[in-house]
């Protein structure tokens, strides 16, 4: 129907004008009616109000039905509506329209039958008397708490009628008027479109016979100005890449064999043309099921897939990083850039794949190492330096501040040196699996040990401890000073977390050819998602309690390296507000 770009596009203007025009002409068109109709009954409402405070004396038994008649006359003339007054037994006593000694009982009008239940009754019918549509609003009238009668306001169908026909031609006219102007800006904004458009069609017909120097000369800056840009640096890559291919497609097939990283070759459809072998390791897949399937087929990733999309546009290069989960956990880094295909303006793109987990997680425990290890180590560093030059600026001469503050230097000293202490402690566990002549060891004697050590903080906290070593428990072969290590700095652990008044137990058995210990607490215990990650360095659960009491965050990482460098594992229940369980297992020989 229509071959010109412009033609479709003015032509799609059009039609969106005129759908969105009628659509919203007949939503302003039903908007408009209902306000209308409801401002019509708010009107007939407020007079009927108002009727009412008039009519309400001539429902009195004693008053006189001709002066009913006279004023529901005069009512209706001066509000140009229909007035009736009703008794409550559905007598009229008055119609401003029609003789009441001749008008029906109304006792039964679905507008009287509301307003005698104390409501507001509207109803837009057919009157039985006049024989015409009208719009009725009655109010009731109330006298000595009941409802005495009813006063009723009708409008004829031909005036409400009317009222909408001048709406609805003014929202006519005003479509109308907003055609014609959409008519003219679809014109104007069609061929600020397509003019540049038809440049950049004759510019890629040009590239596509063979000349790929033509360019589109445009300054625009919109999405059209990049489409140009686009062009012309597709124009630019493809001569480059059309002289090379001949020369290097051997060359390439060889050594992307003997590749580490993954390289995989797509058309521009985004079909995988080739993939080396070390690709199809990384994916999982054999390189006969990856060949001629679409990337996403491949490598679901909407990121990677995006990123090609976009390098294949624009004839550049790109990189961006994917993270797998299948066939296992990698990071690879993924180099892009468009490569010729056969056909010279629709280019592929190389995907270049290296794995680079290792590095990154090496580069995030570097990072995490030193960032923990600076803050752990500022801390006691800036109160060392605050009470020095406190006292250096003349604290020195209160006697009483003095020891103070020279008793907090202490303690933070301590702490530092026990940082620095575990620092290395932990270094060399991690570097050297340091482990000392292994003997037999029974585990009741260094827990015992261990709570003669740690007997000032239990006593001080009120805290019960229990052992259930059972007597028949073997002996492990350990290094002595490194099983108490361990038993030590997980009871301490416990005595940091658990409340005064808590309880600690300390307990072993047989579990096959290990042995199995525990240390349990009563204490505020470890939200779920942490448990993962209490045996990391510097982790704390609850970083305030620990640094208050002078804990280093590596005593829990450092159980975890000696119980491994032991042949065991380590590992945590817990629940929050139920207290912990730390258990470790230890290989013995019969």
């Amino acid at each position: 129907m229509f071959k010109g770009i412009r033609a479709k596009v003015t032509f799609t203007y059009l039609v969106l004008a005129c759908v969105s025009l009628v659509i919203l002409g007949s939503f302003l068109q039903w908007l408009l009616e209902g306000y209308l109709l409801t401002n019509l009954q708010s009107s007939l409402l407020s007079q009927g109000q108002l009727a009412v405070h008039v009519l309400a004396p001539y429902l009195e038994e004693e008053a006189g039905v001709g002066g009913v008649d006279r004023i529901v006359d005069r009512l209706g003339q001066e509000a140009e509506v229909r007035v009736t007054l009703i008794r409550a037994d559905g007598v009229v006593l008055g119609d401003s329209d029609e003789d009441a000694a001749r008008m029906e009982n109304h006792r039964d009008r679905p507008e009287v039958k509301e307003a005698m239940a104390g409501g507001t009754g509207t109803a837009y019918r057919l009157s039985s008397t006049l024989n015409t549509r009208m719009m009725y609003v009655a109010v009731p009238v109330n006298a000595s708490g009941r409802v005495a009668g009813v006063v009723r306001l009708a409008l004829p169908d031909t005036k409400v009628r009317a009222d909408l026909g001048r709406m609805r031609n003014l929202l006519g006219l005003a479509t109308l008027v907003a055609g014609l102007v959409s008519v003219v800006l679809s014109l104007r904004l069609a061929s600020s479109l397509t003019a540049p458009l038809e440049e950049i069609g004759k510019a890629a017909k040009n590239i596509a016979a063979g000349n790929l120097r033509h360019r589109v000369h445009l300054r625009r800056r919109d999405e059209i100005g990049d489409l140009a840009r686009t062009v012309n640096e597709m124009a630019a890559t493809l001569g480059a890449k059309v002289s090379e291919l001949s020369t290097s497609r051997q060359r390439l097939a060889a050594v992307l064999h003997h590749m580490v990283s993954g390289v995989i070759v797509l058309n521009h459809y985004g079909n995988v043309e080739m993939a080396n072998p070390a690709a199809a390791r990384f994916l999982g897949l054999p390189e006969a099921v990856m060949s001629r399937r679409h990337i996403l087929e491949v490598l679901r990733h909407t990121g990677l897939y995006d990123r090609i999309r976009q390098v294949a546009a624009s004839g550049g290069t790109g990189m961006v990083e994917v993270r797998l989960v299948h066939p296992e956990e990698r990071v690879l880094q993924v180099h892009l850039a468009t490569i010729p295909g056969e056909d010279p303006l629709a280019p592929g793109v190389l995907l270049v794949m290296h794995d680079i987990s290792a590095l990154r997680k090496l580069e995030q425990v570097r990072t995490d190492f030193v960032a923990n290890v600076s803050h752990e180590l500022k801390t006691p560093v800036t109160a060392i330096k605050g009470f020095t030059e406190t006292l250096l600026d003349g604290a020195l001469e209160d006697e009483s501040t003095v020891r103070r503050f020279l008793g907090i230097i202490d303690k933070e000293a301590t702490r530092l040196i026990n940082l620095i202490k575990d620092l290395l402690d932990l270094s060399q566990l991690e570097t050297r699996r340091v482990v000392g002549e292994k003997r037999p060891v029974a585990l009741n004697e260094v827990a015992e040990e261990v709570l003669a050590e740690l007997g000032a903080g239990l006593r001080e906290g009120c805290m019960t401890v229990r052992m259930e070593f059972p007597p028949d428990l073997p002996e492990v072969p350990a290094d002595r000073e490194r099983l108490r290590q361990v038993l030590a700095n997980l009871v301490d652990n416990a005595i940091k977390y658990t409340p005064a008044g808590g309880e600690i137990t300390m307990g072993g058995s047989l579990a096959g050819e290990e042995v199995q210990v525990w240390v349990k607490d009563t204490g505020i215990g470890i939200p779920a998602p942490d448990l993962d990650r209490v045996f990391e360095r510097f982790y704390r659960v609850d970083k305030g309690r620990s640094r208050h009491s002078g804990g280093t965050g590596l005593g829990l990482s450092i159980v975890k390296h000696i119980v491994e460098n032991h042949g065991g594992r380590v590992w945590v229940d817990s629940e929050p507000g139920r207290g912990s369980t730390f258990y470790f297992t230890l290989p013995f020989t019969h």
